[in-house]
C-alpha cells in the first residue's frame, strides 16, 4: 500500500464526517491519552485510607479506624448525621439536611477524600495513616 492510496482513504473516510480533519483526529486522540494517563496517576497517588477523620464545626470529634465496622451519630446545629464505616469505606446514611448532598457524595476509601455537608457543619476526611509533608517552612 503507497502513501497516495493510504491519504485517498482517508479523504473518503472523513467525508462521513464533514469537518473533521486529519488534525482533528490527532488533537483528539492527544487529549484522550492526557486524559486517560492523569486518570491513572491520580488513582495511583491516592493510596487506601486507614482512618477516617470525622470534624463538626472545625473541630476534630473522631478518628475512626476503617478496617473496623462501626456506626457513629453526630449531632450539629441540622440534627444528627448517622455516618457508617464498613469494608473500608465510609458514607453518610442519615442526614437531617434537606437536599442530603452529603448522602449522595457516596462511599470514600481512599487518602484525601472527603465528604462535606454544611447546613450540619460536618467534615469527613480519609487519610492514610503515614504523616506525609505538604511543606517544610523555616
Amino acid at each position: 500500500m503507497n502513501r497516495k492510496n493510504t491519504i485517498a482513504d482517508f479523504h473518503t473516510r472523513s467525508r462521513r464526517f464533514p469537518g473533521v480533519r486529519p488534525g482533528d483526529v490527532l488533537i483528539f486522540a492527544g487529549l484522550s491519552a492526557a486524559f486517560f494517563l492523569s486518570l491513572i496517576l491520580v488513582r495511583l497517588h491516592h493510596s487506601p485510607g486507614s482512618h477516617a477523620l470525622v470534624f463538626q464545626e472545625n473541630r476534630l470529634q473522631y478518628r475512626v479506624p476503617l478496617n473496623i465496622d462501626n456506626r457513629i451519630e453526630v449531632r450539629g446545629p441540622s440534627g444528627s448525621s448517622v455516618i457508617r464505616i464498613q469494608n473500608g469505606q465510609v458514607w453518610v446514611e442519615e442526614a437531617p439536611c434537606p437536599h442530603r448532598v452529603c448522602m449522595r457524595m457516596g462511599r470514600i476509601s481512599l487518602s484525601g477524600e472527603v465528604i462535606v455537608c454544611v447546613p450540619n457543619r460536618l467534615l469527613i476526611r480519609i487519610e492514610n495513616g503515614r504523616n506525609k509533608l505538604d511543606a517544610v517552612t523555616q
